[in-house]
This record gives structure tokens, C-alpha cells and sequence, in this order.
């Protein structure tokens, strides 16, 4: 009978250290911010520069009616369409970064339509 609780002991204290060594527990990580710099609400340009903040950027994309435009950069060249109200959506995708507990973290796409001051994403081009 000392051997059964002995040799059971063991089976716990081997299955106890190898659950222990598996994954680790990871922390839930703070999002990052995504903010864009307030637009002017009129433009007679054909194209906007979008001023995007991100920390661990990964890539910004904005996406409205005169098409869908992408950079690797916190900024990113829209072209408007003339005459035309534009709606812009803006989608940051945060990078995968290793923190130093073996955990990783990031790898969301984030999306908004406001700016930093909570105003909507939207700019009219008008002919010059």
C-alpha cells in the first residue's frame, strides 16, 4: 500500500511540474491608441496626407469613397475624388511583438472614423 501512495505521489508531483513548464500565463496586454490628426473640412487638393499615431504600427490603412490606401508609415496619401464628400475610415494594425516573459502580444487591427478630438473623418474636395 506505501508503494501505491508512493509511486502516486510521483505520478502527481511529474504531471504537476510538466503543467507548470507547458504555456505560461500571459497578461492581458493594454491596446494601443489609434489616433488620427483632425482633417480640414474642405480641400480643393486632389490628395490629403492622413497623420496616423500607433504604437507598434505594423501598417495604416484608410479606406473611403475614392478607394482604399495603404503605408507602412504613420502616413498615408489619400486622393480624393473632385467634388466629392469623403468619409474616411482609418485601420491601424498593431505588430506581434515577444515581451520578455516569453508572451506575445499585438497582432489586432484597430479601426476608427474620428479624429483625436472625437470629430468625424470627413473632408470635401471642391474644385478649384
Amino acid at each position: 500500500m506505501k508503494i501505491y501512495f508512493f509511486l502516486l505521489s510521483l505520478l502527481l508531483m511529474a504531471s504537476a511540474c510538466a503543467s507548470s513548464t507547458s504555456t505560461p500565463q500571459c497578461p492581458m496586454a493594454t491596446p494601443e491608441a489609434l489616433l488620427v490628426d483632425p482633417l480640414p473640412a474642405t480641400t480643393d487638393q486632389l490628395s490629403i496626407i492622413v497623420h496616423v499615431s500607433l504604437g507598434h504600427m505594423e501598417e495604416i490603412t484608410v479606406v473611403t469613397e475614392s478607394g482604399t490606401f495603404t503605408s507602412a508609415t504613420s502616413d498615408v496619401e489619400v486622393i480624393l475624388l473632385p467634388n466629392t464628400v469623403h468619409h474616411l475610415k482609418v485601420f491601424g494594425k498593431v505588430e506581434i511583438v515577444e515581451g520578455l516573459d516569453g508572451c506575445q502580444y499585438g497582432g489586432y487591427t484597430l479601426s476608427t472614423e474620428f479624429d483625436k478630438g472625437f470629430n468625424p473623418l470627413v473632408i470635401e474636395q471642391t474644385s478649384p
